[in-house]
């Protein structure tokens, strides 16, 4: 039995909280680990909803996988990559080398617009069959991935936001260290004016 983490994106962004209700209260030929309704923000951030369209906070989701994937397109590397928080700012690393633009997360992040809502879950699928039907019935759409590759994209994500933040520090540093050099030049030129016109 694989071990996938399934997101279905409706037209309608109302859909996935019936389908969450549908989902957990049927009786299917699946196990469903968790599931949540991911909406996204206006501004591009995401917000992760439980049946009654409470706020789950991330310490709710603990460690779980799906908690990590909102953690990662919602956080500093889906900012830096434009997957949350609005236009992209360009990294401080080569993130193409670290993420590909055409991942698991990056096709997450592309499949639920601004204003949009997806159900997403861990699921045990003997076959793909069931859910797909589920999703078909009320004119959903699935973006299926193995949990294994989802664990591994996340992983080397969390590599990225660690180099990423590795080299705006060095930058910060470096930026400081100008500064201060700057400052001292600058007060040492005026101490030699100040000399200057003391004895002239």
């Amino acid at each position: 039995m694989a071990t996938n983490i399934d997101l279905i994106t409706w037209d309608e962004p109302s859909k996935a909280y019936k389908a969450l209700n549908d989902i957990t209260t049927g009786n299917w030929n699946f196990n469903l680990r968790q599931a949540y309704v991911l909406e996204r923000k206006t501004d591009g951030g995401f917000v992760i909803k439980d049946g009654n369209q409470n706020v789950v906070g991330m310490g709710t989701l603990g460690g779980s996988l799906i908690g990590m994937v909102i953690g990662v397109l919602g956080g500093p590397l889906g900012v830096l990559l434009g997957w949350a928080g609005g236009a992209l700012f360009g990294s401080l690393v080569d993130m193409d080398k670290a993420v590909d633009s055409t991942s698991v997360l990056a096709a997450m992040s592309k499949s639920i617009p601004p204003g949009g809502t997806a159900l997403v879950m861990e699921v045990d699928e003997p076959t793909t069959e069931a859910l797909d039907a589920f999703a078909a019935q009320s004119g959903g759409t699935v973006l299926r991935r193995s949990a294994e590759e989802v664990r591994v994209e996340v992983a080397a994500a969390a590599d990225a936001v660690e180099a990423a933040s590795k080299e705006a520090n060095r930058v910060l540093r470096e930026q400081r260290h100008a500064e201060t050099k700057e400052k001292l030049e600058s007060a040492w030129d005026d101490l030699k004016a100040k000399f200057k016109n003391a004895f002239s």
